[in-house]
């Protein structure tokens, strides 16, 4: 071997060596320190007072923003959180915010408890009435209605003698028993008369000459209806509808025993006309009692 070849073959090995070298100095000289491991959080939502699991619990960390719900037995759990301290927040209807510092550790599980205090709402104010008669439609009020000392005064032989005076109503007669309430001019079968909210089933609205059969004598509130609201009863009731109230079936129980007692006389043809009622509690029950009475002459 020349000494030409020894030198090539010691510089090729030299060459190498320094390639292998700086590279291997290059690996180690700025190593790159890897991330450091996450943690997770679990826990329990309860009622302080009854200790009873809250689910649907609102959760945030505000550092991460991460937010989860509570199931509905109570648990949560947030996982892969980077490791460090953190402020967990809670909310929930009807209890107390709450915030705790949570500490998370590197591949390790943190388990924590929380109890949250129940808190009165603030809300608007709330009307409670005992008794509410108004109806939700304003198309479904009675657009006239008579009762107490008014149907007392004016109680007259039949219901269209009764009402007569009030604006828009007249009555068709043949005479003092047959007469019917006449509504703008419409009756007959344009006009329904309802006795507690039910059909009377009388001719009158057919044939003239057949009375109504509902008693004034008892009746409690008269309510007349008209326009679009009086065709809840029916499609030909474009007249309007008349109500006479009398409480036959007893819709509240009495305190104790109650009563009405109504007279009317009459000195052109010697007439007479008496009704009474009377409510009587009984347990549970309420029991009412009614009875009327007429007699004219000619």
């Amino acid at each position: 071997m020349t000494h030409h070849s020894a030198f090539s073959i010691m510089s090729r090995f030299l060459i190498i060596l320094f390639w292998l070298g700086t590279h291997t100095l290059s690996s180690f000289a700025f190593p790159v320190s890897p991330a450091g491991p996450n943690g997770n959080l679990e826990g329990l939502i309860i009622d302080a007072a009854s200790n009873e699991a809250l689910g649907w619990t609102s959760l945030y960390f505000a550092e991460i923003n991460r937010s989860v719900t509570a199931h509905e037995d109570g648990t949560f759990h947030f996982y892969d959180i980077p490791v460090g301290e953190y402020e967990l927040q809670i909310f929930r209807i009807g209890y107390e915010d709450y915030k705790v510092s949570v500490k998370i550790i590197g591949n390790d599980t943190t388990f924590i408890t929380i109890k949250l205090r129940n808190t009165p709402m603030s809300t608007e104010g709330i009307l409670v009435e005992s008794d509410k008669f108004d109806i939700i439609s304003d198309m479904q009020k009675p657009v006239l209605e008579v009762s107490g000392k008014k149907l007392r005064q004016n109680l007259g032989m039949t219901i269209a003698k009764t009402i007569e005076t009030e604006p828009g109503l007249a009555q068709r007669s043949m005479g003092p028993a047959p007469a019917r309430p006449v509504l703008r001019g419409l009756g007959g079968d344009r006009l329904l008369i309802l006795e507690d909210g039910d059909r009377t089933g009388d001719l009158s609205a057919t044939s003239s000459d057949h009375a109504v059969v509902i008693e004034p004598m008892n009746a409690g509130r008269i309510e007349v209806i008209r326009g679009p609201a009086a065709l809840i009863y029916g499609s030909n009731t474009i007249g309007g509808v008349i109500n006479v109230s009398r409480g036959y079936v007893p819709a509240t129980l009495p305190h104790r025993i109650e009563g009405g007692l109504s007279v009317q006389g009459e000195t052109v043809n010697q007439g007479l006309a008496a009704g009474a009622n009377l409510h009587v509690p009984l347990g549970k029950f309420a029991t009412r009692l009614e009875g009327s009475y007429r007699n004219a002459n000619d």
